[in-house]
């Protein structure tokens, strides 16, 4: 009896076994041209730089002066149910773009905390800042010391946004920032006093974080 032939590719096999492990891993070319990619991530020049977004609290977000016993009102603090929601579309845009949002405020910690959980906005915000922290320093050093300083997992932010109705606080946080000797690159947006974002400023605000996508 003659010795079965050995298969291309497979030695030590016979033809006929090797073509059914042939039909068994071949690939369905429709099959494939369907399968998808995942794609790798841009090289490191190519990615967006780390950015962190800080918001006054009174008369910035809300539309008042939130004091002790105002903060469990959500329509008395942020207005409307429309202007919440206005708000909320810009913060979860701030959450899409992982632009980390904190608020650095000269009201009271647990008033703000208080507020904003009424608002169902308090998951938006990594840290409130407020005068327990720092009651009288610059807005600016408290930004560096207790937000960009303090902060332990990623990359060190190197674009902020600040978004305050105090002329001098923007100013502050704009001078400081923008020097040449900081490594960071900030963008403020003054709101019009005594009236609280509108939608223009919820535009500038998604307008820079769509600045920053790619």
């Amino acid at each position: 009896t003659a010795a079965p032939t050995a298969a291309p590719g497979f030695p030590g096999l016979r033809e006929e076994d090797a073509e059914e492990i042939r039909s068994e891993v071949a690939v369905d070319p429709a099959a494939a041209s369907q399968a998808t990619v995942s794609p790798a991530l841009p090289p490191p020049s190519h990615r967006p730089p780390p950015r962190v977004a800080v918001f006054d609290f009174d008369l910035t977000l809300t539309s008042m002066h939130v004091g002790i016993f105002d903060a469990g009102n959500r329509d008395r603090v942020f207005g409307t149910p429309q202007r919440v929601a206005m708000l909320r579309g810009m913060l979860e845009q701030a959450e899409a773009a992982s632009v980390p949002c904190h608020i650095v405020t000269r009201n009271s910690e647990h008033n703000v905390r208080k507020a904003l959980k009424v608002s169902g906005l308090d998951r938006f915000f990594e840290s409130v800042v407020g005068n327990e922290t720092a009651e009288s320093a610059p807005k600016s050093e408290i930004i560096m010391d207790n937000i960009l300083r303090a902060q332990t997992t990623g990359a060190v932010a190197t674009r902020l946004l600040f978004v305050d109705d105090d002329r001098a606080n923007v100013q502050d946080v704009g001078s400081c920032f923008g020097r040449a000797a900081t490594t960071i690159q900030p963008k403020t947006i003054s709101v019009r006093y005594g009236k609280g974002m509108d939608e223009g400023d919820c535009a500038l605000v998604v307008r820079w974080l769509g600045e920053g996508a790619g």
